[in-house]
């Protein structure tokens, strides 16, 4: 007899696996932060964080306003991922290049330009649970 492995609603949408990618760049993105501005770099990443949770949320939630209220806030919590980003590169407190920074500025989609030119530019480290069998260094380069 074969078990059916039970499945929440946001692993099956592509914009929650977005939103992981977006807060493993944010993550990145933050380590290179200027000393003295960290309090910048937690702000991205609690925002990146609340990105994912309230995706999760709403695709688990039944009514649909009770789904359009958490993804439109999961909208105005991606968008302030992207304004601290934006704000670091100008305050001259994030190290990107001028090019990366308007090709996000230009990207329609900012936590898929994340994924895609930022994630893979940084070396980072998943930390997992102790109970977590899947491995727990990663290199992206």
């Amino acid at each position: 007899m074969q078990t059916q492995q039970f499945q929440f609603a946001h692993h099956r949408l592509e914009v929650y696996r977005l939103a992981l990618d977006q807060v493993e760049a944010v993550h990145a993105v933050g380590r290179g932060i200027l000393r003295g501005y960290k309090n910048t770099a937690d702000q991205m990443l609690r925002a990146a964080g609340s990105t994912v949770g309230l995706i999760g949320e709403g695709a688990n939630r039944f009514s649909k306003g009770q789904k359009r209220q958490r993804f439109t806030e999961a909208r105005g919590e991606a968008g302030e991922v992207a304004v601290h980003v934006e704000a670091g590169y100008r305050m001259r407190i994030v190290d990107v290049p001028q090019t990366t920074y308007d090709d996000m500025i230009a990207a329609p989609l900012k936590g898929r330009y994340l994924h895609a030119a930022v994630r893979n530019a940084f070396p980072y480290q998943r930390t997992v649970r102790a109970t977590d069998s899947r491995t727990a260094s990663h290199s992206l380069s």
